[in-house]
């Protein structure tokens, strides 16, 4: 399997990443993703999971037939369209980013046909 140059082993990256803390308390600019969050890069790839989980629920409650689970489930796919982006942008998965953006659209649509 060939590496990646794009992407760091963890090792490294939470290496990288100690230091550019440092550089940030001498007034250096950071230049990790995810570091204005100002939470540590190991936790922000987790956040595809809880977005997973999400998705499903979302999937599930838009395919009922009562009203009320369907306007919920709309409000959770775009709960679980922030989650991806924000693991996308960490990722620099920017097709995701742009999927995540199209499909929020389509929700914001899908929630006022609902209501109609």
């Amino acid at each position: 399997m060939e590496k990646n140059p794009d992407r760091w082993p963890r090792k490294k990256q939470m290496r990288l990443w100690a230091r550019s803390r440092n550089r940030a308390a001498s007034g250096a600019e950071l230049q990790l993703p995810g570091e204005y969050l100002n939470i540590p890069i190991a936790y922000i790839g987790l956040l595809q999971w809880p977005a997973m989980v999400v998705t499903i629920v979302s999937a599930w409650l838009v395919a009922s037939q009562a009203k009320r689970k369907r306007e919920i489930g709309f409000w959770c796919f775009l709960i679980s369209n922030v989650l991806w982006v924000a693991w996308g942008i960490y990722d620099h998965a920017y097709a995701l980013i742009g999927l995540q953006i199209a499909l929020g659209v389509m929700n914001i649509r899908g929630a006022y046909k609902n209501d109609q």
